[in-house]
């Protein structure tokens, strides 16, 4: 084999990340957990989108920190715009991921819930989609 293809092909599997499989499980029990808890259904891949390095494929062992969208029904839209409404969406969000993680450490933080593993952690944004595909998210700031 061509020793530059041979290199080449080592450095990609050097990259890989080892443990792809438990953060997949992982991701899909966090997103079956929000849609159990805002659409009572059992779905681990609806409502979610997998942003940063995981979403773009471009994530590299020891990866640390997945980003991921979740999309809240549109029924709760109004609380958003309520005093408290953008704290109580994130709070919603972080309750609905408690109830399968009650012993990992779950915190709100500005615009996202933070759901930390021992060697990774998911950061959740959940949001509203608008009809132009654009996203409206709670801000804990504004």
């Amino acid at each position: 084999m061509n020793p530059i293809i041979e290199l080449f092909e080592d450095t990609l599997e050097n990259l890989k990340v080892a443990n792809a499989d438990q953060i997949k499980a992982r991701r899909d029990e966090i997103t079956r957990s929000l849609n159990k808890h805002f659409r009572s259904s059992n779905s681990d891949t609806l409502y979610r989108l997998m942003v940063g390095s995981w979403g773009r494929h471009t994530a590299i062992d020891g990866v640390s920190d997945l980003d991921m969208i979740y999309i809240l029904p549109p029924s709760l839209r109004g609380e958003l715009h309520k005093t408290g409404g953008s704290r109580k969406a994130l709070q919603r969000t972080k309750s609905a991921i408690a109830k399968h993680y009650s012993t990992t450490s779950i915190t709100v933080d500005h615009l996202v819930v933070v759901v930390q593993f021992s060697d990774f952690k998911f950061e959740i944004q959940p949001c509203f989609e608008n009809s132009d595909g654009s996203f409206e998210y709670p801000d804990t700031y504004s």
